[in-house]
C-alpha cells in the first residue's frame, strides 16, 4: 500500500491518506512523550493539587484520538 493511498473522506476535513495517519500517530507519540514528562515533572514536586491531578487525567486520556483513528480504519469510502 502507497502512502499516498486514501483511506478516509471526511465533508469537513477532506481527504486523509496513509501519510495523513502515519503523521498523525507520529503527532500523537511526541503529545505522549511530552506529557510523560509533564507527568514526571509533577509527581517529583513536593505537592500535588487537584488542578494537577485534572490535567494529569485531561494529558492522559486518548480515547477521543483512538477513536479518531478507528474510525479512520473503519468507516468505508
Amino acid at each position: 500500500m502507497k502512502n499516498d493511498t486514501i483511506i478516509y473522506i471526511d465533508p469537513i476535513l477532506g481527504i486523509f491518506t496513509i501519510q495523513d495517519l502515519v503523521n498523525y500517530l507520529d503527532s500523537l507519540i511526541l503529545e505522549n512523550q511530552t506529557n510523560i514528562d509533564i507527568l514526571d515533572s509533577i509527581l517529583k514536586s513536593t505537592e500535588l493539587e487537584e488542578t494537577d491531578i485534572a490535567s494529569i487525567l485531561n494529558k492522559f486520556d486518548m480515547k477521543y484520538n483512538i477513536k479518531f483513528i478507528r474510525d479512520i480504519l473503519t468507516d468505508s469510502l
